[in-house]
């Protein structure tokens, strides 16, 4: 039994085509007999992936959104005897799993958050799916347990992660480092080219700033709760209570987007020079000040890989994402002219409208 991929640009590769949507099939089957709530995962799993595939049209989408990423991701390297794939902040994992059933020899997944990998074992486990490696951590620590196992990775892929991920030059320029011989390709839902995606975020940047988040079930423990100005606040207060009202107020507003390290060290550094922190040019974005991650980061993706280039990825390219089956008939008659249209048209005029963008490169 084969797999609806629907309208979506993928690579001209019969085989790898033909055996993702079998994988999608037998995968499709799978999940749709887990009752996610039952399992001993985190309530926040539990929530995120119900609401995500928790309904048949919503496990569809999902398939082929991961199997849209996975055949880009793996279009020059299938069929590779060893191949070893690295899902990069792989979350609950199921995008790998997908790989290990499509029938991926090494897949291995990594995340900075340790009840992630708890649970994707979990996961993997009532899949029956063996995943070779879970990795906790964060770029050094995922490089040092490569180093320490003797590891190459052939592609590294992820969707939705780049755009939480601190620092992303400093990942940037370590990518060439987890692999010889690497292709990268990424998915990120935080399309700023989308105008009402755009206006979207920039919404939530400004209430996760200004407004502490009410703790529901299935909140993400590692996420915090205050508002992040008043969290800024109290790390420079911890440390440095002599600041006035005025300084304290404008080295709060001025280190929007830093973490904790990098908050203390622009105080440590205006006290010794007078010279305020230099803000972000971007005039929404804001990441989590205790742990750097970032709330839906708005990146250009072809700003984006002229950094990878810089640092000697080549055959660089964007690509515009997909719509899935929305319930609505209305919306289900949109999203099918949005996707030809997204089709048809250059990436830079399908972002206009796309969901998603995803980037590639490679290096050897």
């Amino acid at each position: 039994m084969s797999f609806n991929l629907g309208i979506i640009n993928l690579p001209n590769n019969p085989k790898l085509i033909k055996d993702l949507s079998l994988a999608c099939a037998r995968m499709e089957k799978k999940l749709s007999k887990i009752n996610f709530f039952d399992l001993n995962i985190t309530e926040y799993n539990k929530k995120y992936i119900n609401q995500m595939i928790g309904t048949h049209d919503g496990l569809i989408n999902t398939l082929r959104k991961y199997a849209f990423v996975l055949s880009w991701a793996l279009d020059k390297k299938y069929g590779k005897e060893n191949l070893t794939f690295l899902d990069y902040g792989a979350g609950h994992g199921l995008m790998s799993m997908l790989a290990k059933e499509l029938g991926i020899k090494h897949v291995l997944l990594s995340d900075i958050f340790p009840p992630s990998m708890d649970d994707a074992k979990v996961l993997a486990k009532k899949l029956n799916l063996s995943i070779d490696h879970f990795i906790v951590g964060d770029i050094p620590d995922t490089l040092e347990y490569l180093k320490q196992n003797n590891i190459n990775i052939d592609v590294i892929s992820n969707y939705d992660t780049i755009e939480h991920i601190y620092k992303i030059e400093d990942f940037i320029k370590a990518l060439p480092m987890f692999g010889s011989n690497i292709n990268y390709f990424f998915g990120s839902g935080a399309n700023g080219s989308n105008p009402f995606i755009d206006k979207k975020l920039r919404s939530i940047h400004k209430q996760i700033e200004r407004i502490d988040k009410e703790v529901k079930e299935g909140h993400k423990a590692s996420d915090s709760v205050k508002a992040y100005t008043t969290i800024r606040r109290e790390i420079i207060l911890e440390k440095h209570q002599d600041l006035d009202e005025k300084d304290l107020n404008q080295i709060v507003r001025l280190t929007r987007g830093k973490r904790k390290d990098d908050i203390l060290r622009g105080v440590e550094e205006f006290k010794r020079s007078g010279n305020l922190p230099i803000e972000i040019s971007e005039s929404t974005d804001t990441c989590d000040p205790m742990n750097g991650n970032w709330a839906e980061h708005i990146m250009d993706p072809f700003e984006l890989n002229k950094k990878f280039e810089k640092v000697g990825f080549k055959n660089t390219f964007v690509l515009a994402g997909f719509y899935g089956k929305p319930k609505k008939l209305i919306n289900k008659i949109a999203g099918f002219f949005f996707n030809v249209y997204i089709k048809v048209m250059p990436p830079k005029l399908g972002l206009k409208l796309a969901p998603y963008y995803a980037i590639y490169g490679e290096i050897n």
